[in-house]
């Protein structure tokens, strides 16, 4: 069996649960394509004709979609072409819960040969409505590797500790996001039950050091590790969880669900049916009905210790036995291959090469690996290919499972590209814009003005290379069989573009390697973060509306992109933004800015209309189109956009 999987790896909670379980699972039979890279850095349309070729250069049998984040990025095309070359599509919906994230999925459910829901009631539905794609039923799991009971016994920090966002408009407190308000009136009360009982409570998250009365436990941002940490650390976590409908929302399942159980952690959780059939009540989970409920809860599990425990340890038990991501993954393929049996990968079979991988910091140092090389060519024996891997950084990841359609051709060297992406630019970390992305992707030759001026030197520095005045050729994108490293090796160090040049090297197009480099952020916002990508390209087009006497309006009023957006726009001087457009929220004001549906757009006509929706901007924009001769529409989702080069012909977003 053979899988092409296609995940927005730039987000953690992806990239650290269901690919790391898709690698350790699948081993050599996954394919990862990080999306984000391609889409953020890289010319429209460029991320389908990555795939088409990995498709076309090999024998899969199955293509895996992790809807999130990307859910709008491919066309029905897309996946018909797929499809119709006999390789079956296969999708897992991590967000499926009625009514909000089930009817966006279902727009997409044709595009699938089988469907995978985390929620019980979305594969009912399916099925109910007689939908022609086949579903399964595949809940939330967790990552064994990284939650686990710890090695030692931990003294206890917290009594009750919430990890999760604080739900709110970033530029005003009454404006709640999803089930923020359900969330915030629970907590207020657990905050009030444990000051009277002189109980510790731990509060980590984005955004709640502003909140007007629970800034006082706020704790701040946690790295997974540290998540781990306090989980470890904490008599109870609470653990709440419901669906991001209007109304009164109902009980949905998610990833710390699992993740909680699986650190040896007693979690307490608003009733949910689902849950109550994948953990046992009172024995390896508790549940509560309403607040007043919750609090009596935490006071008898506080106060009866070995209870507490017992339930805990029941549910770490139960979680590592059933629970896991590889659980998840396992099942999933297994009936992929029981509905369709592999065919493609086993009429034409390709044996992996087994890679051996040294990383080198910079061409000095590269000296003593080709001495040493050199010196025990025995160390290579068991390879069959050497991948010298320059890199003064971090390595995000290797991608040798694409050689296996490669390496068996009659070549010594094998050459390609990487991906450079600098780190920690998001404003939210947990969940970076895609706007926030910076990188590129280096080929072979890489001309030096392509690489954004503020970035070109540390790039330079971080990643070994030879170069002329125009040109750079980088090492980490060369890999050789043995009898060849050396000659690789010595071409780098004579430090002669020629030289390099006259590598006798088939050019894959392959992405090896993604690495991370950091580099300084030229200009930090007024906050200190680094901006997003649109920033600088945003600016100049609101100079352009505020030269011209142009309205401005925003498509969207809640979320990171619309957020940031709209404070953007409101701290340029003498920009006349006049409207946010979000049909949810018609009718409000935003820090005394209206709010109207977006039925209203032909009726408010702004001049100027800013898309800042992160990831259904793409099907914003093309609903929008009609209105392109009376606005300009300005999609902040994706720099690379063609309407960029109209809105600032003679401004290189790239390099802004």
């Amino acid at each position: 069996m053979r899988a092409l999987a296609l995940c927005a790896l730039d987000i953690p909670y992806i990239r650290d649960n269901w690919a790391d379980a898709l690698r350790q699972t699948l081993g050599n039979d996954i394919t990862m394509v990080n999306v984000s890279a391609w889409l953020a850095c890289a010319a429209p349309e460029t991320h389908m004709k990555a795939v088409y070729r990995l498709l076309a250069t090999g024998n899969y049998d199955y293509l895996f979609l992790y809807h999130d984040w990307i859910f709008n990025d491919f066309p029905d095309e897309f996946f018909g072409n797929v499809r119709s070359t006999g390789v079956k599509t296969i999708a897992y919906h991590p967000d499926d819960e009625p009514e909000t994230w089930y009817q966006r999925n279902r727009v997409f459910d044709g595009r699938y040969d089988l469907v995978a829901t985390h929620a019980m009631r979305g594969m009912e539905r399916r099925i109910a409505e007689d939908r022609p794609t086949r579903t399964m039923y595949l809940p939330w799991g967790f990552n064994q590797r990284f939650f686990d009971k710890p090695h030692q016994p931990v003294r206890p920090k917290y009594d009750v500790t919430f990890i999760g966002k604080y739900k709110v408009h970033d530029h005003d407190v009454t404006l709640f996001r999803e089930d923020g308000e359900r969330r915030d009136e629970a907590l207020i009360k657990v905050a009030a039950l444990c000051k009277r009982r002189g109980w510790k409570l731990g509060l980590f998250g984005y955004g709640w050091e502003r909140h007007p009365q629970l800034s006082q436990y706020a704790g701040g941002l946690l790295s997974h590790s540290d998540m781990i940490r306090v989980y470890h650390q904490s008599r109870i976590v609470l653990n709440p969880g419901w669906t991001a409908d209007a109304g009164e929302p109902l009980p949905q399942t998610k990833l710390r669900h699992f993740e909680v159980p699986g650190c040896g952690a007693l979690q307490i959780v608003n009733e949910s049916a689902e849950l109550a059939q994948l953990f046992t009540p009172d024995k390896e989970i508790v549940f509560y009905k309403d607040n007043k409920a919750l609090c009596a809860r935490i006071a008898h599990y506080l106060s009866h210790e070995k209870e507490r425990k017992a339930i805990a340890l029941a549910g770490y038990r139960r979680a590592h036995a059933e629970h896991t991501l590889d659980h998840r993954v396992r099942t999933l393929f297994g009936r992929a291959q029981e509905m369709w049996p592999p065919h493609r990968s086993v009429a034409k079979p390709r044996p992996m090469p087994r890679v051996q991988t040294i990383q080198v910091a910079s061409i000095e140092a590269l000296q003593a690996v080709r001495d040493r090389l050199a010196a025990h060519p025995e160390t290579l024996v068991d390879c069959d290919l050497v991948h010298v891997l320059g890199c003064g950084g971090a390595v995000a990841g290797t991608n040798y499972q694409m050689l296996r359609d490669w390496w068996h051709a009659d070549a010594e060297i094998f050459s390609g590209r990487s991906f450079y992406q600098v780190p920690d630019r998001a404003r939210n970390p947990l969940q970076p814009q895609r706007s926030e992305m910076a990188g590129g992707f280096l080929g072979e030759r890489v001309v030096l003005e392509s690489i954004p001026l503020w970035q070109r030197a540390e790039v330079l520095k971080r990643l070994p290379s030879v170069s002329d005045y125009s040109q750079a050729r980088f090492l980490l994108n060369y890999i050789a069989r043995p009898s060849s490293i050396l000659n690789v090796l010595d071409a780098f160090l004579s430090g002669n573009p020629k030289q390099v040049d006259a590598l006798p090297s088939l050019h894959t197009g392959l992405v090896f390697t993604e690495v991370l480099v950091k580099i300084p952020e030229p200009s930090p916002t007024s906050q200190g973060a680094p901006g997003p990508d649109y920033l600088r390209p945003l600016r100049a087009v609101l100079q352009q509306a505020v030269a011209l006497n142009q309205t401005v309006g925003i498509y969207g009023a809640r979320g990171d992109m619309a957020e940031t957006a709209f404070d953007i726009v409101r701290k340029t001087e003498n920009v006349r933004l006049v409207a946010l457009f979000d049909r949810a929220m018609a009718g409000r004001h935003v820090a005394g800015i209206p709010v109207y549906s977006s039925f209203d757009l032909r009726t408010v006509q702004p001049d100027v209309l800013l898309i800042a929706a992160a990831y259904s901007g793409p099907a914003i924009y093309e609903q929008l189109k009609p209105l392109e001769p009376q606005m300009a529409l300005v999609p902040l989702y994706d720099v690379n956009a063609p309407a960029w080069t109209v809105l600032l012909p003679h401004t290189s977003i790239r390099q802004s």
